[in-house]
């Protein structure tokens, strides 16, 4: 019976028996043949044989905890993701890391029972083309009866978790959320490697562009609730007036995780293309007249007359100046700049001069027409000579040209009286 039992249950391989139940049932099948391959063994021995055997078979305990750890691989934006992405376990206690990779949408750890308990952390390596979220994702590992088996994933009972990676794409030639990225180039679109920018609050505090004419700075968990100024560092060939800040703040959905948040007070949306444009201080550089000349059309078409002597005075002088650094071939852009805004200061300080009101005369002429039909004869000499001496000063006010309203009206007023 011995015999029978050994070869029914020799070939059993461990599958999902736990560790230890499986080694006692090995260890059993050893000695039942053992036992057979002595002659000298008693019967007693062979039944005691038999009987560890059965009880080792009937001990066999079925792994109930997860052996094979499934984790649910995507892609963040929906773009198509490579095959074989890497990651990379690591045994936090012991410090030993261990590759896997990702396929088909799928991170697979198969454990083999034979794994050391304790925490385990499952993350891609610094130089992915991929950024993670979560960024870490930890595994603990316990004993099932000597199986290893995945107790808890993020801190979660495995068998309630549901694990899952998003990945992004990091960008080669733009800012993406862990990473801000800019080219550096002249005026004719020409890449320049080797130009040093300084980074205020940032480490490092300098960033040097490459061969590909590129700046590169990555956002760390030192870096959160932080704005960071990029800016060219001061030479003596290159200067550049543009200034970027990118505000960092802590991701939502990773802990201690550092990303960029704004660039320029404008909320990042990614995939933000930046260019540092210098200019070479040691070349000529154009100058535009087209503002200044402007101005001068502007000024040349104004009318002297309309104007107070004093503040067209002022407008002439800045025109002069103008014209002259108009016909200027070396003139600098700051002076051209600088008489345009000179010139159109001088035209918005114009003083219009006070248009008199006409005077209305009508009714006083029609009074002087009057009088002068009367008859002296029929007057008394005194009152007549008091209405001729009021004629003769209604009469001159009434051919001043420059006589006043009020003139007029108190000539015609007195005059009425008489």
């Amino acid at each position: 019976m011995l015999q029978a039992k050994v070869n029914e249950v020799k070939d059993m391989k461990q599958g999902d028996y736990t560790l230890n139940s499986y080694k006692a049932f090995k260890t059993a099948i050893a000695e039942a043949e053992t036992a057979l391959d002595n002659p000298n063994a008693t019967q007693q021995d062979v039944d005691q044989a038999l009987s560890v055997l059965e009880e080792a078979q009937n001990n066999l305990k079925t792994v109930r905890g997860m052996r094979t750890l499934t984790i649910a691989v995507s892609s963040e934006d929906g773009s198509q993701l490579q095959s074989n992405i890497k990651f990379i376990r690591d045994n936090v206690y012991y410090n030993v890391q261990n590759t896997m990779f990702a396929n088909d949408g799928t991170l697979v750890w198969k454990l083999t029972g034979y794994e050391d308990a304790g925490e385990y952390e499952i993350y891609l390596p610094e130089d992915s083309v991929y950024i993670a979220t979560p960024a870490v994702t930890k595994i603990t590992i316990g004993k099932e009866d000597g199986t290893s088996v995945v107790e808890k994933i993020n801190g979660v009972p495995a068998a309630e978790a549901q694990a899952g990676i998003r990945l992004l794409a990091k960008s080669t030639d733009a800012c993406d959320k862990v990473t801000f990225r800019a080219y550096v180039q002249d005026e004719d679109g020409k890449i320049l490697p080797g130009i040093s920018f300084n980074v205020l609050n940032g480490d490092p505090q300098v960033l040097t562009s490459d061969e590909n004419g590129m700046i590169q700075y990555d956002v760390t968990v030192w870096d959160i609730d932080t704005d960071m100024t990029v800016s060219l560092q001061a030479n003596d060939q290159w200067s550049c007036d543009k200034q970027v800040i990118f505000t960092v703040s802590e991701d939502p959905e990773v802990e201690g995780r550092g990303v960029i948040r704004a660039i320029d007070g404008t909320a990042f949306a990614g995939g933000e293309k930046i260019v540092f444009v210098l200019r070479d201080k040691n070349k000529p550089q154009p100058v535009d007249k087209t503002g200044l000349e402007g101005a001068i059309k502007e000024a040349q078409a104004i009318e002297k007359d309309l104007y107070t002597e004093e503040s067209y005075g002022v407008m002439e002088q800045a025109l002069a100046n103008a014209l002259t650094v108009d016909r200027d071939d070396n003139a600098t852009q700051e002076n051209i700049d600088s008489a345009a805004q000179a010139l159109r200061d001088a035209m918005n300080g114009l003083v219009k001069k006070e248009v008199p009101q006409p005077v209305n005369k009508e009714a006083l002429g029609k009074a002087i027409k009057e009088a002068q039909a009367l008859k002296k004869d029929d007057y008394t000499d005194a009152s007549f000579t008091a209405f001729e001496n009021a004629l003769k000063n209604a009469v001159a006010i009434n051919e001043n040209a420059v006589a006043t309203q009020e003139e007029v009206n108190n000539a015609e007023k007195l005059f009425g009286m008489r």
